[in-house]
């Protein structure tokens, strides 16, 4: 039941139900046909071959370029602000320092997963061509492995971005290797170029 549903319910592009903006998070519940659509796997399937024949480049869209965004991102969809469910109180209301770190990581959201997309991919060069130990590289591939994993799968199904919130950590973490690499690379650059000068 639970696969029928993270594949059911990710097939509505951009989270809604024939782009109707009241349907934005729970498409589902206004389509018509969801309970015949949902009632096993192969029932699932067809209604997604069927809406990819229908409108291709639509469903390509949503589930190759929209949903890692998606997945990703930090609206919420199903919720409000960070939050899942209404809350009466937080110190996200009330405290400064947690309205000032709130603010910061919104703004640097996007940012930091540009340098964990690029952290990701980075870490397959040749070891070679970083100063780093073998054990450091293996734990950064392992956390790339993990990420793309959990993208790929959510690519298929429902791109909930609160699914992707306990990966974050790493994506933090291929963040930083991303900016190790261009660090590094910048110095090798450098010296390269400094030992050229000296030849000379």
């Amino acid at each position: 039941r639970l696969m029928i549903n993270f594949l059911h319910h990710g097939m509505y592009p951009d989270f809604k139900f024939q782009g109707i903006k009241n349907s934005y998070g729970y498409p589902y519940r206004f389509d018509p046909n969801s309970n015949e659509i949902g009632r096993k796997i192969e029932t699932v399937a067809e209604e997604i071959k069927r809406r990819f024949a229908m409108q291709p480049w639509i469903h390509i869209k949503w589930y190759i370029f929209k949903k890692p965004v998606a997945f990703w991102s930090w609206n919420n969809v199903q919720g409000k602000n960070i939050f899942v469910y209404p809350v009466k109180n937080s110190p996200y209301f009330t405290r400064i320092l947690f309205k000032v770190t709130y603010i910061f990581m919104r703004s640097m959201h996007w940012l930091i997963l540009l340098l964990g997309t690029f952290g990701m991919l980075v870490v397959w060069a040749p070891k070679q061509k970083m100063n780093t130990t073998n054990h450091s590289v293996i734990v950064a591939r392992f956390s790339s492995l993990l990420l793309i994993y959990f993208t790929t799968i959510h690519m298929i199904g429902f791109p909930l971005p609160r699914y992707s919130i306990p990966l974050r950590p790493f994506m933090y973490g291929m963040a930083m290797y991303g900016i190790y690499f261009i660090l590094e690379v910048t110095r090798k650059s450098k010296s390269k170029i400094s030992n050229v000068k000296n030849e000379c």
